[in-house]
């Protein structure tokens, strides 16, 4: 097969495929049976390029796609790019908080001694092997994937708020050892879950919001954090009051919310917090700033508008969108239509819709559908749901439409 599509002198016999290079002596005896035409030898890839340089050859150009990749004709190799979707989630973004927290890290100036940012760094290094964030593992491996990352990320947690308390209260490096503040996280907003924002704020006491921005340029985003006070006022390091909404809990998000909540701490949450909070913040590059919290009495205060349900009016199309990117819904089918920007003068139609596909178990070709391969049995995908009820909430801020399309997917999506 070489010889056949071999082009010039120097060719490369890649030393593929899992497990193979676990015993040495398989490889030396391959070399040293080698045909006697044939000057086999152990290389590397600049030993290679340099051979293939010299050769001063003209290279022939490859336009097409190396994916999807194929070993046979049922046999594509794209069932991994959905394989373990929440294992991929977390890489991605743990991804972005290692950066953050090297960052801080550095700023505040590492220690010689306590936690680190390595062990976090190790293990999204691990899980980079090509049975690990593609999903294509066994169990018990992407276990051990996730609590190597969760014990990084805890440590790095720690770097985190050590760091930015030395950072918000000293002028000085030498000051960093002994920081004034105790912060702390909310790793599980993921499940709707922040005790420190769900206790009630005394009369007179802040909580105290700080957002960091490790991009390279200024940024602008939402905060968004559960409460129970619907009576609060945000304010910003300048004493300027924020404008913030409320948006209600829906029973979805708190369902979903006790579930894990028991499931991760093995403790039934006996409150659910009443509302989102939401207010909008900006950031400098590389940098931070603080966000103060208190209920709503006193000068210069005044109560944030709690946002209910919006009772749609009985006509085709709803829009949804308070900026210039507007989004029309249809009230007959509660699935989206149309997409319009007031600032380009775009104006397409939009679909959006979930669909599974039966999973082949093999037949005359035994392949079956699994976590590398994607094959489907041949129907048609299956349509979740054609009609799906549609809640809209407004806003100053952001509208947001919920949709239940079934059982086991609703849709929350923020417009902004």
């Amino acid at each position: 097969m070489v010889a056949q599509i071999a082009i010039w002198e120097w060719q490369m016999l890649g030393m593929v495929g899992d497990f193979d290079l676990a015993d040495a002596r398989y490889w030396d005896g391959a070399l040293r049976g080698a045909d006697g035409r044939i000057n086999a030898l152990y290389s590397t890839p600049s030993i290679y390029t340099d051979a293939k340089n010299a050769a001063n050859e003209l290279w022939p150009l490859k336009t097409d796609d190396y994916f999807p990749y194929a070993d046979n004709a049922n046999a594509y190799w794209t069932g991994f790019f959905t394989s373990r979707p929440a294992l991929k989630q977390y890489v991605r973004m743990l991804s972005g908080y290692y950066l953050a927290a090297r960052q801080l890290e550095f700023l505040a100036g590492r220690t010689s001694s306590g936690p680190n940012t390595y062990s976090l760094g190790d293990a999204l290094g691990i899980v980079q092997h090509h049975d690990g964030v593609s999903g294509t593992a066994r169990q018990h491996t992407t276990n051990d994937y996730a609590k190597r990352l969760a014990i990084g990320a805890s440590e790095a947690e720690a770097v985190v708020n050590s760091a930015v308390a030395c950072l918000i209260n000293s002028t000085s490096k030498d000051q960093c050892a002994t920081p004034l503040l105790t912060l702390s996280q909310c790793q599980l907003l993921n499940i709707s879950f922040c005790p420190p924002t769900e206790e009630d704020i005394p009369d007179g006491k802040s909580l105290v919001v700080l957002a960091y921005n490790p991009l390279g340029w200024n940024r602008t985003d939402f905060i968004r954090i559960p409460v129970n006070d619907g009576n609060l006022v945000v304010q910003d390091s300048m004493g300027n009051t924020i404008e913030t909404q409320y948006v209600e809990l829906d029973n979805v998000t708190s369902n979903l919310r006790n579930f894990y909540i028991k499931a991760y701490s093995g403790i039934s949450q006996k409150q659910v917090p009443k509302y989102w909070i939401l207010f909008q913040v900006s950031l400098p590059p590389l940098g931070w700033n603080t966000y103060f919290v208190s209920k709503a009495s006193g000068k210069g205060k005044s109560r944030s508008a709690y946002i209910s349900a919006f009772e749609l009016p009985q006509n085709e199309t709803v829009e949804i969108g308070p900026g210039n990117l507007k989004m029309s819904f249809s009230l007959e089918s509660g699935q989206l239509k149309r997409m319009f920007n007031s600032k380009t003068g775009v104006d397409i139609p939009v679909q959006q819709s979930y669909l599974w596909y039966g999973s082949s178990g093999g037949d005359t070709d035994p392949q079956c559908s699994g976590a590398y391969i994607f094959r489907p049995n041949g129907s048609p995908p299956t349509v979740v749901s054609r009609s799906v009820p549609l809640k809209v909430v407004r806003g100053t801020l952001v509208d947001e439409v919920h949709q239940q399309f079934n059982s086991w997917i609703y849709q929350v999506v923020p417009y902004v």
